[in-house]
C-alpha cells in the first residue's frame, strides 16, 4: 500500500466521523425525548347523521327499509342508525368514536335492507367520505353520496351530516402550513402540522398524512428561534403566492421557512412556537409597506402600533416610579373589578391577580406595600358604602401584620419601611372603625348571612384589631365590652326599623279598611306627593301585635342566619336580642295597660309572644318572658271571672227562652246547651293557647276551668230538671189511654244524655288526675241522679194508664161487692187493645225522639209495668178468678209482642217480675182446670 492510499483512508474516516456527529447533533433532541411511535394522541370524533334525500333517483321502493353505518379510521367499532322507511328517512343519530388518527376519513355508508330469503347481506346503496380536522370540522350541511349499481351515476342522493373532532389538551396548534426546511421537509409544499406538548417543557412539531396515527416527520422545537420574516417567493407551486405571510424557525444547522394565508394565522403560529421554544426574544412582526395598488392588498399594521404601546415597550423601566405606578394600577383594577356586573366583593379575578403578581415580581414592588395600598383602597370604598369582603380585608391585615413582626407568611423575612409602619397604624384605626360600623349594622351589611362567613370574618377582624395581645385578660374584657356595645347599638337600630315597618303596615291596613268600608279605593286621604296620610295609634293592640310579629321574624332571622357567626360571642348575641325585647316591652306595657280589662283581643299579643318565647332557647324564662307573664297574669284571672259570670247569666236567659224542639238528625237541638258547650270549649281552647309556663299558676287555671265546666253543667241540668218535672205535672193523665210523650220531654232527656257524654271532654285534662277526678266524679253523680229522677218521673207518668187498667180489673175480685154479678160476664178482653195501642204509640214516639239509651228507658218502663202487675197478683193470693187470670195472661203476651217489635230480645223482656207473674197465672189456670175436671168427673159418677 502506498502512502497516498493511507492518506485517503484517513481522510475518509475523518469525514465519516464528522458526518456522524452532525447526524447526532441534528437529532439529539429527538433521541433524548421520544420517537415517532410515542406521539399518539386520542381524538374524540362526533358524527351526527340527520337524514337522506333523493332516494327516488335510485329507483328504490319507498317502502324499503334503509339505514346508515358510520365508520372512522383508527376505530374498529361501527355504529348504525335506526331503520326507517325510504319514504321519510330521518334518523338524527349521533355516533361518538375514539381514534388516534388526527386526519381520519369518516365514511357514512347507506344500506337498503334485503327482503329475499337467499340474500345474506344488505345492499349498499352508496357511501359518503368526509375529511374533518380539529380546526376544520365538517359543518351541518347536505353532502352528495357516491352511489353504486344501476343508475348510480345519474343519482342525486344527499346526506345531511355533521362531524366534529375534539382537540386533546396536548395539541397546542394545528393546521395546513406551507413549509420548507434544510434538514426536514426539504420539498416545498403544504403540510398539515401539529404542535404537540410531549412533557412539561418539551414540544414537537409533527407533520401528518391522512389516515395515519403516527407523524411522518417531526422535530423537537427546543433550541429553535422563531421570528417573523420578509415575504419570499415560494416557487415550484401554483399556490405559492397564497402563502405570502411567512415566518422562520432557525437554529444552528437548520433553517425552516413557513408560509400562511393570512396575518392572523401567522401570528397564531408564531406565538404558539414562541411559547413552546421558550426563547427570550419575543418575535415582533415586520412592518410591510403597502403597494398602493388597491386597499385589498394593503398589509395590516402592527398590533403594537395600533394600540400605541411603542413608547412604553421601548422605555427604560428602571427610570419609572414603580411604587406609584403599581398603586395606580391596583386602584384602577379594583375600580374596574367593582364596577363589573358580577358580585365579587373586591376579590380580583385570576387574570388580574396574575398581572399584579407579575408586575410585583418583575419590578420589585414589595408585598407589604402592595397589601397596604390594597387595604387603603378597600377601606376607601367601604367608607363610601361599597361592600368589601371582610375576609379579604382580614387577609390583607394579617399579611401586613406578619411583615411588621418580621416574618412573612411563607417563612422569609420581609422588609418594611418606617413610613409604611406609620401608615399601617393609621389604617388599623380606620379598619377598626369600619369593622365596628359593620358590626353595629350587621343585619343591613350582611342580610340573611350573606356573603357567606362575612359576619364571622368581621368578628375575627374586630378581635384581631382590638386584641393585640391574646394573653392579656384586660384586652379580652375590652373586646367583649366593645362587642356588647356594638350589639346594643345594633339592637336599637333593629328596633327602630321594626317600629317604622309596623307603623307603615298598620297605616296601609287602616287605609284598606277605610276604603273597604267606603266601597271605593279612592277614599283614602292623600298628601301632596300621593302618599296616604293616616294617624297611627301607637297604643293600639294592632300596632303592638304587628311589632311583636316583626320582632319574632327578626329574632328568627338572626338565629337562622347570624347565630353561627356569633358562636364565640353567644352572650353578645343574646344581649342584642334581649335588648330588642326590652325596648319592645317599654312600648308594649303602656299599650296593654291602656286597654280595657273587658277587652280579650289583647290576648292575641300574649299568644304569639309566649309561643315564640317558649320555643326560643335563650329567651325562655328570661327577663322579658317573666315581665310578659306578670303583665298578663291578672288579666287572665279577670278573664275567667268575667267568662264565668257571663256564662251563668247567659245560661239562665237561654234556658228561659228555649223551645226544646226536636232535631231531624237525632242530634242535640238545644240552643242553650250548644251555647254552654261552645263557651266551655272556648275557655279550654283559650287555656291551651295560653301555654302558661309556670306550673303552679297553670294548675290553678286548669282547676278553675274544670270547676267552671262543672258549675255550668250542674246549673243547666238542674234548670232542665225543674222544667221537666213541671212539664210532666202539667201534661194530661195517662188513664184514658190517649197520653203521648211530649217531644220537649224527650229533648230534655237527650240534653242530659249529651251532658253526660261530653263530661270527660269538658272536665277532663292531662293535669293532676286527683284534682280532675274531684270535679268530674261530683258532677257525674249529680247528672246521673238527675237523669234517673227524670226517667222515673216519666215512667210513672206513662204507667198511670196501667194503674187505671188494674183498678178496673180489681172489681172482679171474689170479695168485692157485686163481684158475683160481674163474674157472670168477666172482664172484657177488648180493653187490652187500647192499652197496647197506647204503649205502642209511646214506644214509637220515644224511638223517634230519644237518641241515647232509648232501649234502656223502654226496658225500664216494661219492667215497671210487669212489677205493677206482679203487685196486683201478689196482693190476691189464691183469690184471682178465672177471668182475671185470662186477662192478665193475654195482657202479658200482647205487651211482650209489642216490645219485641222494637228490637228487643225475648230474654231481655222476660225479667224476674215477668217470670213471677207468668208462673202465678199459669199455676192458677192449671189448678182451675184440674178443679173443673174433678168436678165434672164427680157429677158423672153421681149420675151413674
Amino acid at each position: 500500500r502506498s502512502p497516498s492510499g493511507y492518506f485517503f483512508l484517513l481522510m475518509s474516516c475523518l469525514f465519516s466521523v464528522v458526518s456522524y456527529r452532525r447526524v447526532l447533533s441534528r437529532h439529539r433532541d429527538l433521541d433524548n425525548y421520544t420517537s415517532k411511535s410515542d406521539i399518539v394522541m386520542p381524538f374524540n370524533v362526533e358524527v351526527l347523521v340527520m337524514e337522506v334525500r333523493g332516494l327516488k333517483s335510485l329507483g328504490l321502493s319507498m317502502k324499503k327499509i334503509v339505514y346508515a353505518v358510520m365508520k372512522v379510521d383508527g376505530c374498529h367499532e361501527k355504529m348504525m342508525t335506526n331503520k326507517m322507511e325510504a319514504e321519510d328517512p330521518v334518523w338524527e343519530t349521533q355516533g361518538d368514536f375514539a381514534t388516534t388518527v388526527p386526519r381520519p376519513h369518516v365514511r357514512i355508508e347507506l344500506f337498503a335492507e334485503s327482503s329475499g330469503f337467499l340474500e345474506l347481506e344488505d345492499k349498499r346503496l352508496g357511501k359518503l367520505t368526509l375529511l374533518p380536522t380539529s380546526v376544520h370540522p365538517v359543518p351541518l350541511n347536505w353532502y352528495s353520496v357516491e352511489c353504486q349499481g344501476h343508475g348510480g351515476k345519474n343519482a342525486l342522493v344527499e346526506i345531511r351530516a355533521l362531524v366534529k373532532i375534539d382537540r386533546p389538551d396536548v395539541l397546542k396548534k394545528c393546521g395546513f402550513v406551507y413549509v420548507k426546511g434544510t434538514n426536514c421537509w426539504r420539498k416545498l409544499k403544504s403540510r398539515y402540522l401539529m404542535l404537540v406538548q410531549m412533557t412539561a417543557f418539551s414540544f414537537a412539531l409533527c407533520s401528518y398524512e391522512e389516515r395515519q396515527s403516527t407523524p411522518k416527520t417531526m422535530i423537537v422545537v427546543e433550541g429553535y428561534t422563531v421570528d417573523y420574516c420578509e415575504p419570499q417567493y415560494l416557487g415550484g407551486s401554483e399556490d405559492g403566492n397564497k402563502y405570502s405571510y411567512q415566518f422562520v424557525a432557525e437554529k444552528e444547522g437548520d433553517h425552516i421557512l413557513f408560509g400562511c394565508q393570512d396575518e392572523r394565522e401567522r401570528e397564531s403560529w408564531v406565538m404558539a412556537l414562541y411559547r413552546a421554544t421558550g426563547q427570550q426574544h419575543k418575535p415582533e412582526p415586520v412592518l410591510r409597506q403597502s403597494s398602493g395598488q388597491s386597499g385589498s392588498h394593503r398589509h395590516t399594521e402592527s398590533v403594537v402600533q395600533r394600540i400605541g404601546l411603542d413608547d412604553f415597550l421601548q422605555a427604560n423601566v428602571s427610570k419609572f416610579d414603580h411604587k406609584t405606578l403599581f398603586a395606580k394600577l391596583q386602584k384602577m383594577t379594583l375600580n374596574y373589578r367593582l364596577n363589573e356586573g358580577t358580585t365579587n366583593l373586591g376579590w380580583f379575578s385570576p387574570g388580574q391577580t396574575f398581572v399584579l403578581e407579575e408586575y410585583c415580581s418583575r419590578y420589585g414592588v414589595r408585598p407589604a406595600f402592595r397589601y397596604l395600598c390594597l387595604l387603603q383602597e378597600q377601606l376607601n370604598r367601604a367608607k363610601c358604602g361599597t361592600m368589601i369582603d371582610p375576609g379579604l380585608m382580614h387577609y390583607c391585615y394579617t399579611y401586613i401584620e406578619s411583615h411588621l413582626r418580621g416574618l412573612k407568611p411563607d417563612g422569609h423575612i420581609g422588609s418594611v419601611l418606617q413610613k409604611e409602619k406609620e401608615w399601617f397604624e393609621g389604617l388599623q384605626e380606620e379598619l377598626q372603625t369600619v369593622a365596628l360600623k359593620n358590626l353595629r349594622n350587621f343585619r343591613a351589611c350582611f342580610p340573611f348571612g350573606r356573603p357567606e362567613n362575612a359576619l364571622q370574618s368581621t368578628l375575627a377582624l374586630v378581635e384581631k384589631v382590638v386584641v393585640t395581645d391574646t394573653s392579656s385578660h384586660a384586652m379580652l374584657a375590652d373586646l367583649r365590652e366593645e362587642v356588647r356595645s356594638c350589639m346594643k347599638t345594633a339592637a336599637l337600630t333593629c328596633y327602630n326599623s321594626i317600629s317604622a315597618q309596623a307603623a307603615h303596615k298598620l297605616a296601609e291596613w287602616m287605609v284598606q279598611e277605610r276604603n273597604h268600608r267606603a266601597g271605593s279605593e279612592e277614599d283614602g286621604v292623600e298628601g301632596e306627593e300621593g302618599v296616604v296620610q293616616v294617624n297611627v295609634d301607637m297604643q293600639s293592640v294592632d300596632y303592638v301585635v304587628i311589632m311583636a310579629q316583626l320582632g319574632i321574624e327578626v329574632c328568627q332571622e338572626i338565629d337562622d342566619f347570624h347565630g353561627k357567626a356569633f358562636k364565640r360571642f353567644k352572650g353578645a348575641l343574646q344581649f342584642c336580642i334581649e335588648t330588642v325585647w326590652e325596648l319592645f316591652y317599654s312600648d308594649m306595657k303602656p299599650a296593654v295597660d291602656a286597654q280595657s280589662l273587658y277587652d280579650s283581643d289583647v290576648f292575641r299579643l300574649f299568644f304569639r309572644l309566649n309561643s315564640f318565647l317558649l320555643s326560643h332557647e335563650m329567651l325562655s324564662n328570661g327577663k322579658f318572658h317573666k315581665q310578659l307573664l306578670g303583665l298578663f297574669m291578672f288579666r287572665t284571672v279577670y278573664y275567667l271571672d268575667r267568662v264565668e259570670m257571663e256564662m251563668m247569666a247567659q245560661l239562665g236567659r237561654d234556658v228561659a227562652i228555649e223551645t226544646w224542639d226536636p232535631a231531624q238528625d237525632r242530634r242535640s237541638s238545644v240552643a242553650a246547651l250548644e251555647n254552654l258547650l261552645q263557651r266551655l270549649e272556648s275557655v279550654q281552647t283559650f287555656l291551651s293557647h295560653l301555654q302558661w309556663p309556670e306550673p303552679d299558676f297553670r294548675q290553678h287555671l286548669e282547676s278553675r276551668r274544670r270547676r267552671l265546666a262543672a258549675d255550668g253543667m250542674e246549673a243547666f241540668a238542674k234548670r232542665t230538671q225543674r222544667l221537666f218535672i213541671s212539664s210532666c205535672e202539667k201534661g194530661g193523665s195517662g188513664s184514658d189511654f190517649h197520653y203521648v210523650v211530649p217531644a220537649p220531654l224527650c229533648v230534655m232527656l237527650n240534653a242530659i244524655y249529651t251532658l253526660q257524654h261530653r263530661l270527660n271532654d269538658c272536665c277532663g285534662s292531662t293535669a293532676d288526675f286527683s284534682v280532675q277526678s274531684l270535679y268530674r266524679d261530683d258532677i257525674s253523680d249529680v247528672l246521673l241522679q238527675i237523669r234517673e229522677n227524670m226517667s222515673a218521673k216519666l215512667i210513672i207518668k206513662l204507667t198511670d194508664s196501667l194503674e187505671s187498667l188494674m183498678s178496673r180489673l180489681a172489681r172482679y175480685d171474689p170479695k168485692s161487692f157485686l163481684s158475683s154479678l160481674r163474674s157472670l160476664t168477666g172482664p172484657k178482653l177488648d180493653a187490652i187493645a187500647p192499652f197496647v195501642q197506647y204503649v205502642s204509640q209511646n214506644l214509637t214516639e220515644m224511638d223517634n225522639l230519644l237518641f241515647v239509651d232509648r232501649q234502656q228507658f223502654m226496658l225500664a218502663w216494661h219492667n215497671v209495668m210487669c212489677k205493677k202487675i206482679l203487685d196486683f197478683v201478689t196482693k190476691r193470693p189464691g183469690s184471682l178468678v178465672q177471668q182475671q187470670l185470662s186477662f192478665i195472661a193475654e195482657l202479658l203476651e200482647q205487651l211482650l209482642q209489642c216490645f219485641l217489635g222494637y228490637g228487643f230480645e225475648e230474654e231481655d223482656l222476660k225479667s224476674q217480675f215477668y217470670t213471677m207473674v207468668q208462673s202465678r197465672v199459669q199455676y192458677e189456670l192449671s189448678a182451675g182446670d184440674l178443679l173443673k175436671t174433678s168436678a165434672s168427673e164427680r157429677l158423672d159418677s153421681e149420675s151413674l
